[in-house]
């Protein structure tokens, strides 16, 4: 049996580790992140590719070589990028070094003109900006100006090209790097995940089988022989004591006094016979145990009233005294037989009969008292005889129909609307009871059913 209490922590339970998986997961993506970024000690930036460096255009015999030194691969549109010029001044002569400039929409900042005395060579730091290119691949292109300074060398310009340079951003290029890293890490997890996904899948299918199992083969069962050894000699009770109410509620009023006493005494014995399978089941199982709790709660709602009543006229310890005189299998006529032995009754004995039977009816028949009281015996009737059923049909933990259930056809709750004509103290209580556990039944077996009114 499941109670909201379970179903409570069930669901608690799968917050708690759903809440833990989107933390993990948090964590996961910030290191990741991180460490795409470079800002954890000893994760260096990933290698980066060697720049391939061109000369063109230069005049045959000059004595000026340019070289752009590795590697430049990428530039940030909101970080200039610094890099490295080598000026080589391969003649006798002193070059001078006027003008520089880049292609397209690529800047340099940081130029200044430079000597460069015979045999030797300069170094010349500068910063590319790239705020006014645009995402993707674009070529650094250069041109350098120079002449000699005793004019006696041919001067020229030198063009420096190298292979295209991504422009990109620090957040862009971190993402980039944290998805490489991750693709990395899920390429190496791929089977060792595939594997375990199928274990979880091939453990839950196995589990669910177990448990199917466990309930065909355990619990059903067990469930069956409490509705046989108990349930339905309880179900018979009932009936007994409503077929008892309605002959005596058919009889033609007036009914005579004779006619009266033995149908009453009848009623007695049916309800002493209830009372007995009663307390042979709480004796041995400590109570009745249904699918459903609200089953649980509505039953007893309903036979507790009418068993205190009956105690109050016939008084609790004669009743059960009665009661264990009887034996579970007796039949209603061996029950009058040792209830109501031939011979004078002592006194305590008659007023708990007398009591008992103008409780039960009067000089027209039945009661309007005992008819609302059996109207709560219905109700016990009718959920009783629909729980037997019930767990073979709907064993689902969270009340959906279960299509491998025991059987097909859905049991129906039989619930009248005049079953509702009970007492006025009671109807609260009972009309909330009600319809909680109408609530939690599936439509199939309830379609009948018409709700109480407040």
């Amino acid at each position: 049996m499941v109670t909201l209490d379970k179903r409570g922590r069930y669901q608690a339970s799968r917050a708690f580790w759903a809440l833990l998986f989107l933390i993990l997961l948090g964590i996961l993506a910030t290191v990741l992140w991180r460490i795409a970024a470079g800002t954890y000690p000893g994760t260096n930036p990933e290698p980066i590719e060697v720049t391939k460096v061109s000369n063109s255009n230069a005049p045959t015999g000059s004595q000026l070589s340019v070289a752009l030194l590795p590697p430049v691969n990428r530039v940030y549109r909101n970080k200039p990028l610094k890099i490295l010029l080598l000026f080589m001044n391969n003649g006798k002569d002193v070059i001078s070094i006027e003008h520089f400039s880049l292609a397209g929409c690529l800047t340099a900042a940081g130029w200044k003109a430079i000597a460069i005395q015979p045999h030797d060579s300069t170094e010349v730091h500068l910063n590319i900006n790239a705020s006014r290119c645009k995402y993707g691949k674009v070529p650094l292109q250069m041109s350098v100006a120079w002449r000699c300074q005793d004019g006696k060398c041919i001067p020229g310009r030198e063009f420096l090209a190298s292979s295209p340079i991504l422009v990109t951003s620090v957040r862009r290029e971190t993402a980039r790097k944290a998805l490489r890293i991750a693709f990395a890490l899920l390429h190496d997890l791929t089977w060792p995940l595939v594997l375990a996904l199928l274990g979880y899948l091939f453990q839950a299918t196995m589990a669910k089988r177990g448990e199917r199992s466990q309930i065909l083969n355990v619990l059903l069962p067990e469930y069956a022989g409490m509705v046989q050894m108990h349930y339905l000699p309880i179900a018979r009770r009932i009936q007994t004591v409503l077929e008892q109410a309605k002959k005596l509620e058919q009889a033609k009023a007036p009914v005579d006094s004779r006619g009266l006493e033995v149908r009453t005494k009848r009623i007695i014995g049916s309800i002493l016979l209830l009372r007995r399978v009663t307390l042979a089941l709480v004796l041995k199982k400590g109570g009745i145990y249904f699918r459903s709790r609200l089953a649980e709660n509505l039953y007893f709602a309903c036979y507790s009233p009418f068993r205190k009543k009956f105690e109050e006229c016939m008084g609790e310890d004669l009743a059960d005294k009665y009661a264990l005189k009887l034996k579970v299998n007796d039949t209603l006529e061996q029950a009058m037989d040792r209830v109501f032995p031939i011979g004078p009754l002592d006194q305590t004995h008659a007023d708990a009969e007398k009591r008992t039977t103008d409780w039960i009816a009067d000089s027209n028949g039945l009661s309007a008292d005992f008819k609302e009281h059996r109207n709560l015996l219905r109700l016990c009737l009718a959920v009783l005889s629909f729980e037997c059923d019930r767990p073979f049909y709907q064993t689902d933990e969270k009340g959906t129909v279960n299509k491998t259930a025991w059987y097909f056809d859905a049991p129906v709750l039989e619930f009248t609307q005049e079953m509702y004509d009970i007492p006025v103290g009671l109807r609260n209580e009972i009309v909330t009871q009600i319809r909680k556990y109408l609530d939690g039944l599936p439509r199939e077996c309830k379609r009948d059913v018409k709700r109480p009114r407040a």
